[in-house]
C-alpha cells in the first residue's frame, strides 16, 4: 500500500527520481540484506516495538499511531542534508503504512521486513 502513496509523497515535492540506477538489481538485494539486520530491526524495534505499542496504549490505535510516525519522520530530518523536509515527510507516509502492518501483524517482523523492501527499492532508484 505505501508503493502509491509514496510515490505521490514524492511526485508532490518533486523529490527523487523514479528511474533504475546503474547497478539497481545488486544494490537492491544488498541495500535488503544490510537494511533488514542494521536499519529496520533495531527501527522498528523503538518505533513500533516500543513506542507505538506505548502510544496507542496511552492514547488510542490511530492517535498512538500518528504520534509514532511522527517521532519518525522527525529521526531522519538529517538525511543527507539538515534539514530534509521531503524526507521527513516520505518517512512519515512511510512510517503510517509501518505501523499498521505493526498494529495488524501483532508484531515487529511485518513492518521490519516491508521497512526494508523499502530501503532497497529506494536504492535501486538513487534514493
Amino acid at each position: 500500500g505505501f508503493i502509491p502513496a509514496g510515490a505521490a509523497v514524492m511526485a508532490a515535492m518533486n523529490y527523487g527520481s523514479f528511474t533504475l540506477v546503474t547497478g539497481w538489481w545488486y544494490k537492491a538485494a544488498l541495500g535488503f540484506v544490510g537494511a533488514i539486520f542494521l536499519v529496520a530491526a533495531s527501527e522498528e524495534v523503538l518505533f513500533r516495538g516500543v513506542l507505538q505499542q506505548r502510544f496507542m496504549r496511552w492514547w488510542g490505535q490511530w492517535p498512538g499511531l500518528v504520534a509514532a510516525s511522527l517521532i519518525f519522520g522527525l529521526a531522519h530530518l538529517p538525511f543527507r542534508h539538515f534539514p530534509n523536509w521531503q524526507h521527513v515527510a516520505l518517512t512519515f507516509t512511510l512510517a503510517l503504512f509501518l505501523g499498521r502492518a505493526y498494529a495488524q501483524g501483532q508484531g515487529v517482523r511485518a513492518p521490519m521486513v516491508a521497512h526494508a523492501l523499502t530501503i532497497a527499492a529506494g536504492r535501486a532508484i538513487g534514493l
